[in-house]
């Protein structure tokens, strides 16, 4: 994980990035692995076929960067490995690898330039998923809205619209 701005975590004076071994695997780490189990297919590969396609941020030919349907944050983004079966970043080939640098580039500009102009710090996480039941993708999370009870209850409430969302964001890449 990556965690940007004192809001989320990012206590140190640069970005920095956060690699975990644990013996205790995440809560959504978990929902990915139960996702494939019930479903078939990696969530990656179901939310490449069924987000709208109006919520694409970007297309990047091995990746996609897309506001998901189910935005829990005001401008959380996803950033999708096309090739499902790739389910850790030591697998991708080069063009993979350019096409994740530039949605992470691309993902990040856009919530540096957007929070700002909603009165927020800039502030947010990147979570990777990876491994069994995810695919590869990675969530960016912006701190846009404070966190309440619902959410500690697993509920999301989310004060912004994705469509609105993701025309913000190609607006503000152009």
């Amino acid at each position: 994980m990556k965690n940007f701005g004192r809001l989320v975590g990012g206590s140190l004076a640069h970005g920095h990035q956060q690699i975990a071994w644990s013996n205790i695997l995440p809560g959504r780490l978990l929902d990915d692995r139960r996702f494939e189990a019930d479903r078939g297919e990696v969530f990656a590969a179901f939310l490449m076929r069924e987000n709208p396609s109006e919520l694409l941020v970007r297309d990047y030919g091995p990746a996609v960067l897309l506001v998901p349907y189910f935005m829990r944050r005001p401008y959380a983004m996803m950033l999708l490995v096309k090739d499902v079966s790739k389910r850790h970043v030591y697998e991708l080939a080069g063009a993979e690898i350019a096409a994740v640098a530039e949605g992470w580039h691309d993902a990040i500009r856009a919530l540096r330039w957007i929070m700002p102009r909603v009165g927020r710090e800039i502030a947010f996480n990147v979570v990777t998923h990876n491994g069994p039941g995810a695919g590869l993708y990675f969530a960016f999370l912006p701190y846009t809205q404070e966190t309440g009870g619902f959410e500690h209850l697993g509920l999301w409430i989310c004060h912004g619209d994705p469509k609105r969302a993701a025309v913000r964001i190609r607006a503000c890449l152009e």
